[in-house]
Order: structure tokens, then C-alpha cells, then sequence
């Protein structure tokens, strides 16, 4: 057993088709000091001896769910590591779980690089994680951490990257943070709870490259004092309730090449000292769009721009939240745009853009199918309003009465099928028809798609165990290929039939 390698230091397994759970017997590589287990299927608890490795240095662990391999066992059988235990009858696997933010890590005292994005891991951050004085880069992305960023974490002075981004961390950003003085990627977006005004000692980090604080509840100005972090290249404070203007000293900041203001109270105008930067490097990224964005369209209600703006590339309308690419003011007097359901609105292309009344919800529904559903790089903010995967997204947040949240195990699987739904002409949703109401009619005996049921009983739908294991579809009479890739997240089915 691997327990037995006692004098073994090194391990990296990443990109394989591990499943099932870590062996409590790592605790026994009692001098092991790089683990890497990335990209794998793994899940479960993280045993206890692992945090007795106190030589551990590197701890690589993202990435458990959504890769799309099947492997074979040694015996011919067939691994899926979507799923608990590489089988489908032990649900999705969501994977590696735990309290490892917790008192334990405290004895892993030599850690540098702590990677545990992409995983179902919960708790809180414990104040005893002052004691990694060696930590250099914690990713901890996409997780289930709660409750507030405890001040001690401010004591890892040797800290170059902090990704707590995607979990559900509420209260203030610790007022002591300016003493991580090495700190380049400091990222918090999509918290939604986080709160108060920025502390004046952010300002401090000089070192700051990233920095991506949008989708919380962020209040008050920004300081002047933002005109010290000379290096920094990325800011996104969109979706918060920040006020006042956009500081002139923003100009010192050189080497930005990204702006994002957007949903947001700021106002006033964009100083001539931020503009000059789109001659260096806000429009340097190969002419792509969304570089720099604020609220600078005209506003259906008053006619004028929230937050005058000559030199952004994309504008949005304050009231609306419709954004435009390449906005033209003489183009646009009025903004005449409409929002085409409660909580998405579009730009002129019809691409839906967040509302962040809605406390980032809709922006974390549309990552979260970016990241484990959509294939091809697609993104919603690139898609037409009638394209079938903005239907379905905008089926799942306005119209699916089942409310499904982030964490429900078939909400993907759900989003995949109403995008077959929005993809096809089929009598198997023969509700979907122009001017009648979408969904809870029968075909067969059977609920048509996108019925405000258990997509399981949808209409010549088969399940397993609640996972769909295949379809059969009549006198289709469109092609699909919008949902072609996407089709690869339900690797449970034994069949799809279009005829």
C-alpha cells in the first residue's frame, strides 16, 4: 500500500482517473512534501493524518468534478468520473468535502502553496491559519466556505495569491489587510455578502496586479489613494453599491489593461487622467470588447448617461442594465433597448447582461453552466437573446418553478435539457409554440418539457437513480448545434434518439 513508502516526498497524479476517496494511510509520508492530486474524481472527507504531514509544502487538490473522461478498470469496466466511486449509482460526485480551513490546518505549518479550488469543501476560515506563516498562494475557488474572513488571515505576510472567490463569505474585508504587502491576486468576486466600505489599507498593496471584488455588497467611494497600486492590470468592482466618482488618480495606474465599474452608484465623469490609459493599454488586448465598462448609456428614464464616459468600449444603461459594445453616443439619444424578462437584461445584440439587484444570483447561474455545461469557450454576454442557451438560462432563473438552487445535484442536467428544448421542434414540448404558455401540458400521458416537475417525468425522458440515462425525440425538424457539446454533461445517458 502507499502507506508503506515512508521515505517518499514527491507525489503528483494530476489529470488521472483517481475516484473514491484519499487514503487515511498518506498520513504515514511523514517527509512528503509535494502532493499533487488535481483534475481528478476524487471525493469524500479529507482524512485526518493529512494534516499530521507537517513537511507538506505544496497541497494540489482542485478540480474534482465536471472533467468529462470515462476510463476503464483493469477488469474492462467503465470508470465515469462524474460520478461518487466512478459509478453513476453513487450520484454525482461534487468533490473532496470537509472542514480543511479549519483548526486542523494549523499543524501543516510549512505549507507555501494551499489549492483547493472547484471542490465541495464547507466551514469557515479558522483563526489558526495565522500559523502557515509560509503560505504563499491559497486558491480556494468555488467552494462552500461561509460566514467572515477572519482578521488573522491578514498575519500570512508571505501571501502572493488569495482566491476566495464563489463561496458564501459575508461581513468586511479585515482592516489590517494592507500588511500582505506581497500580495498580487487578491479576488473575492461572487461572495454576495460581503460588505462595508473598502479599507483605506487595500490601498497599501502595492504589489497588486488583480484585483476582482464584483457581485458583493461593497458601499462607499474609492479612495484617491488607488493611484499607489501602479501595478495594477485588472480591477472588476462591478455589481456593488460603491458611490461618488471615479478618482483622477486612477491614472497612475499604467499598466491597466482592465475596467469594469459597471452596476454600480458611481457617477460623474470618467477623468480625462483614466482616459489617456486607453491609449496604452485599456485597448491594447487584441481590440476585444468589454475592457472598459461603466454606466455611461443613456438611461431610459432621464435620457442622460449615468456616469459620462468618452472612453469606454462598452456602456450600460443605469436603470436597465442593457450594455452596449462599442457604444456611439450620437447614436443613441435615447436608449430604446428592452429587458426581456425579470432579472436578465440584453445589450443592442440582445446579450444578457446581470442585474445586481438580484444580489449576483443570475451572474453565479451563469458562470457556474459556463464553467461545467457550456463547451467552445461559449459565454452568455457573447449569445443572442433568441440563442437556445439564453433561453434556457433565462427558463431556469424566471420561469422553472422549481427553483433550483446552485447546489442542487440535477440543476445542470435540468439546464442541458431545456436547452434541448429550445433547440428542437418536437411534439415531446409541443407547448413551446408561439403565444402559448410554456410547459405543465401533456403529450402521451407524459408532461411535456419544461413542465414545472421532476425532469425525470418529462415526456419520453429515462432515468436512473434521478440522472438521465436517455431520450427519445420525434419529427424533430431543426438542427442543434448549440447543444451538441453540452450534451457531453449528461454522461449518464445510454441513448439519445432524434428521428
Amino acid at each position: 500500500e502507499i502507506g508503506g513508502l515512508v521515505s517518499l516526498d514527491y507525489i503528483s497524479l494530476q489529470g488521472n482517473c483517481l475516484y473514491g476517496t484519499i487514503p487515511p494511510e498518506l498520513g504515514n509520508l511523514t517527509v512528503l512534501r509535494f502532493l499533487g492530486l488535481a483534475q481528478n474524481a476524487l471525493s469524500g472527507f479529507i482524512p485526518d493524518s493529512m494534516f499530521s504531514l507537517e513537511l507538506l509544502e505544496y497541497l494540489d487538490l482542485p478540480y474534482q468534478f465536471g472533467n468529462d473522461w470515462i476510463c476503464l478498470r483493469s477488469d474492462g469496466g467503465i470508470v465515469d468520473v462524474q460520478y461518487s466511486q466512478g459509478d453513476v449509482l453513487n450520484g454525482v460526485n461534487m468533490g473532496l468535502r470537509g472542514m480543511i480551513l479549519g483548526d486542523k490546518v494549523a499543524a501543516m505549518k510549512n505549507l507555501r502553496t494551499l489549492s483547493i479550488s472547484y471542490n465541495e469543501f464547507s466551514g469557515s476560515i479558522s483563526p489558526q491559519i495565522s500559523n502557515l506563516v509560509q503560505l504563499e498562494n491559497l486558491y480556494a475557488r468555488l467552494n462552500s466556505f461561509e460566514l467572515s474572513i477572519p482578521d488573522e488571515i491578514t498575519e500570512l505576510t508571505n501571501i502572493v495569491n488569495l482566491d476566495l472567490a464563489l463561496n458564501s463569505f459575508s461581513g468586511k474585508i479585515p482592516e489590517a489587510v494592507g500588511n500582505l504587502e506581497k500580495l498580487e491576486l487578491f479576488s473575492l468576486f461572487g461572495n454576495g455578502n460581503l460588505n462595508g466600505t473598502l479599507p483605506i489599507s487595500l490601498y497599501d498593496l502595492t504589489n497588486l496586479t488583480h484585483l476582482y471584488i464584483d457581485g458583493n455588497n461593497f458601499s462607499g467611494n474609492i479612495s484617491d489613494k488607488i493611484g499607489q497600486l501602479k501595478r495594477l492590470k485588472h480591477l472588476t468592482v462591478y455589481d456593488n453599491p460603491l458611490t461618488g466618482s471615479l478618482p483622477s488618480k486612477l491614472g497612475f495606474c499604467e499598466e491597466l489593461e482592465m475596467l469594469h465599474i459597471e452596476n454600480t452608484n458611481l457617477n460623474g465623469t470618467v477623468p480625462d487622467e483614466v482616459c489617456m490609459l486607453t491609449k496604452i493599454d485599456l485597448n491594447s488586448l487584441n481590440d476585444e470588447v468589454e475592457i472598459f465598462k461603466a454606466d455611461c448609456a443613456h438611461d431610459n428614464e432621464t435620457g442622460v448617461p449615468f456616469i459620462t464616459c468618452t472612453c469606454c468600449d462598452t456602456c450600460c444603461d443605469h436603470i436597465t442594465h442593457n450594455c452596449f459594445a462599442n457604444y456611439n453616443y450620437s447614436d443613441f439619444a435615447t436608449n430604446t433597448a428592452t429587458r426581456p424578462s425579470q432579472n436578465i437584461t440584453t445589450n443592442e445584440t440582445g446579450s444578457p447582461i446581470v442585474n445586481p439587484t438580484e444580489d449576483s444570483r443570475v451572474s453565479l447561474f451563469m458562470r457556474k453552466f459556463e464553467d461545467e455545461v457550456l463547451q467552445r469557450d461559449a459565454k452568455f454576454n457573447d449569445l443572442g437573446s433568441e440563442d437556445p442557451r439564453y433561453l434556457a438560462l433565462d427558463w431556469i432563473l424566471n420561469n422553472d418553478q422549481m427553483n433550483l438552487g446552485l447546489d442542487s445535484m440535477n440543476l445542470n442536467q435540468r439546464y442541458v435539457l431545456a436547452l434541448i428544448a429550445f433547440s428542437l421542434d418536437s411534439k415531446a414540448w409541443g407547448a413551446i409554440e408561439e403565444g402559448s404558455v410554456i410547459g405543465n401540458k401533456e403529450v402521451d400521458g407524459k408532461s411535456t418539457w419544461l413542465s414545472s416537475i421532476d425532469e425525470c417525468s418529462w415526456y419520453n425522458v429515462s432515468c436512473t437513480g434521478g440522472l438521465v440515462t436517455g431520450i427519445q425525440l420525434g419529427e424533430t425538424k431543426t438542427e442543434f448545434d448549440s447543444v451538441s457539446a453540452p450534451l457531453i454533461f449528461l454522461r449518464s445517458a445510454n441513448f439519445v434518439l432524434v428521428r
